[in-house]
């Protein structure tokens, strides 16, 4: 950088980013504060729902939606199992590369059934709002007619691979439209997928920033039911939204744990 005050470029980057309009420091103090990310393997020894705000909950979501009364929750942002069996991961011509990419944490069945029609009756009716992606799976008669759906372009140049992914919603406005490219090594996650199906955290401030009002941020509360990589808990993290989320999965709750302790600041 040369003719360039290197100690004045640092100090007023540090300057921009924490005061200047990215994450203000307001932010990342009550960041530190309200989220206390811990992993409650004991589901029945919660008292009172609110004690698993913030936290990585290691227990079926059924269980964890019982313990929550009607409406509590403003919004559920969840991209469940879609029953096409990614434990046992073969599509195409598929090379043993890719399918040890689906695997690569061991055969699991977590995705071998789309889940039940309880789960999403209790995601219902513990929630005012509800963006549920890869609904075009199953929604049959559990979704009721929208006219709100979003569609991510993911930018796949691949035939044999879906060029983007469905969301349903329970909003009452115009269908949208996010275009972030995410296939096989095209992706920003600094520590690669960690989850056969993992989302970009992109998608979930995109999410985040464009069906909740700013004003209304700090006091809502978000809850993810099938948390697998837990990115849409961190998205809520980043943009000072508190949160409940949980898998069944103890390796993927520990994924989620490290995650929500790892400070990015963009």
């Amino acid at each position: 950088m040369q003719g360039v005050n290197i100690a004045h470029y640092v100090k007023r980057t540090i300057k921009n980013v924490l005061g200047g309009g990215i994450v203000k420091k307001s932010r990342l103090k009550m960041r530190k504060k309200n989220f206390k990310i811990i992993i409650m393997k004991k589901i029945e020894q919660i008292k009172d729902w609110k004690e698993m705000i913030g936290a990585v909950m290691h227990a079926d979501c059924l269980d964890v939606m019982q313990k929550m009364p009607d409406n509590c929750v403003d919004l559920v942002l969840t991209d469940p199992p879609y029953g096409i069996g990614f434990d046992n991961y073969e599509r195409g011509k598929s090379s043993l590369k890719t399918r040890k990419r689906y695997t690569k944490n061991g055969q699991k069945n977590w995705d071998a059934e789309i889940p039940l029609t309880e789960c999403f009756r209790e995601i219902f009716r513990i929630s005012k709002n509800q963006i549920i992606w890869g609904a075009n799976y199953f929604w049959g008669d559990m979704f009721p007619n929208t006219q709100c759906f979003i569609f991510w372009n993911k930018k796949q140049p691949l035939k044999n691979f879906a060029a983007g992914e469905l969301a349903w919603t329970s909003f009452k406005r115009p269908a949208s439209y996010f275009e972030h490219a995410y296939y096989g090594n095209v992706n920003n996650e600094p520590n690669g997928r960690q989850h056969p199906t993992q989302k970009p955290l992109e998608l979930g401030r995109w999410c985040l920033e464009n069906y909740t009002k700013k004003e209304e941020r700090e006091k809502m509360i978000v809850f993810d039911p099938f948390g697998g990589s837990f990115t849409f808990a961190r998205a809520c993290q980043d943009m000072g939204i508190k949160f409940i989320s949980c898998d069944m999965e103890k390796e993927y709750c520990e994924i989620g744990e490290n995650r929500l302790k790892q400070q990015n600041l963009f």
